[in-house]
Formats: C-alpha cells, structure tokens, sequence
C-alpha cells in the first residue's frame, strides 16, 4: 500500500481514506474482494483445480485462499463449485444454501 501511494504521490493515510470514503471499504478489502471475485468465476466456469485457482487469484497458498473463500463466501471453494454446478446458479454468500458441505 505505501508503495501505491507513494507512486501516486498520497500519503498511505490519505489514499485509505479515500479508498473508504469511495469504495466503502479498506484497500485490503478490495484486494481480497476482487480476489475471490475472479476465484469464483474461475470455479463456475472451468475445471482447474482449487490450488490453481488460489495460485491465479494472488494467493501464495491454497490454505490461505480456502480460509479466506469460507470466510466470506460461507462454503469451501469445492463446495461452490459443487453448487454451482448442481444448481446451474451461484449461491447467496450472505447464505449457506441447504445441502451444501462445508
């Protein structure tokens, strides 16, 4: 983050702030925002494996990446796969649809 606002020429305060008052979240939530984003068009519309998946979306590790899609999606990254393709739709990630594994 402080090499974004200094190439920009903000300080890291500034461009936090205006991150918050813009986007209605941290830098760090975008990030991880638009990383699971892009991991669950992965999942829904190919067949590579969640490691892959997790390398692609800018997560060194799969361990870190299935953490954080439980923790925001509510299922693992299998399980959303798996609903996904069952259902010919993508879940509610407020929810955790019945039937799916965890």
């Amino acid at each position: 983050m402080q090499d974004l606002a200094d190439h920009i020429g903000l300080s890291r305060t500034y461009l936090t702030y205006l991150f918050k008052h813009n986007l209605q979240m941290s830098p760090q939530e975008y990030i991880i925002s638009n990383r699971l984003n892009q991991a669950c068009r992965l999942l829904e519309s190919t067949q590579l494996p969640v490691e892959a998946v997790a390398l692609q979306c800018g997560y060194a590790s799969n361990n870190t990446f299935s953490k954080s899609f439980q923790k925001n999606m509510l299922m693992s990254p299998t399980a959303y796969r798996q609903f996904c393709k069952k259902n010919n739709t993508y879940p509610n990630p407020k929810e955790n649809p019945a039937g799916i594994e965890k």
